[in-house]
């Protein structure tokens, strides 16, 4: 269903005196920001005059999106701490982008706030090769355990387990000597 004469006359008044929350007109009228956006400015809407259609200032690319505040970068840091608070909900529940939070709460933004410290990012994988691959499948053959192997050679031991599986039938690099 979309807005009424009122509804938009109504949004109109409200948004000129500064007391117009737009998410929250939004979603109990059960339209888009942009629907209301289009109502207030006149884009739809537009033969209907008392109230006039509003001016909205445009603002520069980037400010109008929702911006964090450090006590929620703060809080956000601490649940990703102690809880493993995944990057997704964090977004989730504070609107804002997965890309926005990772940043944050790594430190690659909000870098002057020290309490609590920015959480570490996990790497990125790489790629195991064929001299990590003969490594790992050496080791196993010495006895060892995937989770030695994987302390050994640097990666999970469910990684090492998976590329011995992988890599099992590569021959042996020939030697120097």
């Amino acid at each position: 269903m979309g807005l009424t004469d009122a509804q938009v006359a109504q949004a109109r008044r409200a948004y000129k005196a500064g007391t117009l929350d737009v998410d929250a007109a939004a979603a109990r009228w059960s339209v888009a920001r942009s629907t209301l956006y289009a109502a207030l400015t006149g884009r739809t809407w537009a033969t209907m005059m008392d109230p006039p259609p509003v001016r909205i200032a445009v603002a520069r690319q980037g400010t109008a999106r929702r911006r964090l505040t450090t006590a929620q970068v703060a809080a956000a840091r601490h649940e990703r701490a102690a809880l493993g608070t995944s990057y997704r909900t964090l977004a989730t529940n504070l609107a804002v982008s997965e890309e926005s939070i990772r940043a944050a709460v790594t430190g690659q933004t909000f870098t002057t706030l020290a309490d609590p410290p920015p959480v570490a990012a996990v790497p990125p994988r790489r790629a195991v090769g064929q001299d990590v691959a003969r490594r790992i499948i050496r080791l196993r053959a010495q006895g060892m355990t995937w989770p030695d192997i994987g302390a050994r050679v640097g990666v999970h031991n469910s990684t090492a387990l998976r590329v011995a599986r992988r890599w099992s039938s590569i021959p042996e690099a020939p030697s120097d000597t």
